[in-house]
């Protein structure tokens, strides 16, 4: 996989789709830090920037070196790309604090899906149960299928949460 990572040309078409499904099984398989950890530094500031981050903190569990990468990813363009990096803050729990402000503008997307990712993060990074459970509750009532990733954060709730 590293082959591949590094091998890739920039100008191949859909070049960002493949590195991004290759640094995705490393973030599940793991690899050898040592070879892994330059090639997902590098990838921090490319398109895949959040899925390298979240890779990267898999493997070093350093929040410092993939906050800033993160907060910036909040702030593109491109609606998968912030999804993407939401996932990876939520995985960083309240070590991303400072994403706060970046998630509580996903809260309030037009888009069900990036609300959700908005809020699960945000509940994982803040537990912010008065910001979340409203935008969960509408989220799956207009977009049902969006549901999925939030009965996770459900079950963190326990008895400090609010019930659904």
């Amino acid at each position: 996989m590293l082959r591949l990572l590094g091998g890739m040309a920039d100008g191949v078409r859909l070049r960002h789709r493949v590195v991004e499904a290759a640094v995705r099984a490393l973030d599940v398989i793991g690899g050898d830090a040592e070879e892994v950890v330059p090639v997902l530094r590098r990838l921090l500031d490319s398109e895949c920037a959040g899925v390298a981050a979240g890779a990267l903190w898999s493997v070093e569990g350093d929040a410092s070196a993939v906050l800033p990468v993160l907060i910036r990813e909040l702030g593109v363009a491109d609606a998968e790309r912030r999804r993407v990096a939401a996932e990876v803050l939520g995985r960083l729990g309240v070590s991303a604090r400072a994403a706060t402000p970046g998630l509580a503008r996903m809260v309030g997307a037009g888009c069900a899906w990036e609300r959700v990712a908005g809020a699960c993060a945000l509940w994982r990074v803040g537990r912010e149960v008065g910001r979340v459970l409203p935008v969960l509750r509408s989220a799956w009532v207009e977009q049902p299928g969006c549901g999925v990733s939030w009965p996770r954060v459900w079950s963190t709730w326990g008895g400090g949460g609010a019930s659904p």
